[in-house]
């Protein structure tokens, strides 16, 4: 049987770079190496546009709704009188979810792309340095092939990681949004039960009150 392995553009264009970085390539002293980098950064800008994409109005929106109907909820349960029923309690847990979910935006995409900002110079600048040829770097290393395989290398790695936060920030909006969307409805219900049973017990205890006065 044969089966289809579907890859994300980010880690199709790795693919492509690591079969390069075997390989090699004849054409120049740094032909291989630059054609790496130039992978490893569009690579980047496709995270970049990935990034972009996520709906960060969307996102925020549903991260306040989240914060401030779990203060709701707080408010309202702090009345030691007040408890919940299991299926009651699992809907507060969901927008607990979705809080945590989304607890790091928009601060998380911000990061991101200042690391994506971070690598495309770092490689910007070892690719000039390869392309002039230069014995020294900046700070004075010697640029042999050792040096070059070490930093190719550690741009290599910095592209997995980046990838893979972008990856998993993708999957904390989607799942975020979704689970507030999912959620609201029952939110909304839980709490007209929730002060209707507060306003029962207030009035309870009003007439408690009342009863036990001469």
């Amino acid at each position: 049987m044969i089966q289809r392995v579907f890859l994300s553009r980010p880690t199709l264009a790795l693919l492509v770079f690591c079969v390069a970085f075997c390989v090699g390539c004849s054409e120049g002293p740094y032909s291989a190496e630059m054609s790496e980098l130039k992978t490893l950064q569009d690579s980047l800008r496709t995270c970049r546009g990935q990034l972009s994409a996520i709906p960060i109005d969307s996102i925020m929106a549903a991260k306040t709704w989240a914060d401030g109907e779990l203060n709701t909820f707080e408010v309202m349960l702090s009345d030691s009188g007040m408890s919940l029923s299991k299926d009651e309690g699992l809907i507060i847990a969901e927008i607990s979810r979705a809080k945590r979910l989304l607890k790091d935006f928009p601060d998380r995409i911000q990061r991101i792309d200042q690391s994506i900002d971070r690598a495309m110079n770092q490689m910007h600048d070892l690719a000039e340095l390869l392309t002039q040829q230069a014995p020294q770097d900046a700070a004075g290393n010697y640029v042999d092939s050792a040096y070059i395989r070490q930093n190719v290398s550690r741009e290599l790695r910095i592209a997995r990681d980046i990838i893979r936060s972008v990856s998993e920030t993708e999957k904390y909006a989607l799942r975020g949004d979704a689970t507030v969307e999912a959620v609201q409805g029952q939110a909304d219900s839980l709490k007209t039960v929730l002060r209707a049973r507060l306003a029962h017990l207030v009035l309870g205890r009003s007439d408690e009150n009342g009863n036990g006065q001469p």
